[in-house]
């Protein structure tokens, strides 16, 4: 996110997230900070393919 923001930009949240809102802080800790979820973001992750260094966690967006 870019200096000085604290919200996902509308145009982010059209191409990114289908237009759906969604909070820029995760409702969850760091995987790496609870071994269950570390777990089931293991198994998440050899599902998921993005090129690039940095790693990738998956996220599932749940209507409340």
């Amino acid at each position: 996110m870019a200096e000085g923001f604290d919200i996902y930009s509308r145009t982010c949240l059209k191409k990114v997230f289908q237009g759906k809102k969604v909070h820029n802080i995760l409702p969850y800790g760091s995987p790496a900070s609870n071994h269950e979820t570390k777990e089931i973001f293991e198994g998440n992750r050899k599902d998921l393919s993005i090129s690039g260094v940095q790693e990738k966690f998956s996220v599932l967006l749940q209507k409340k």
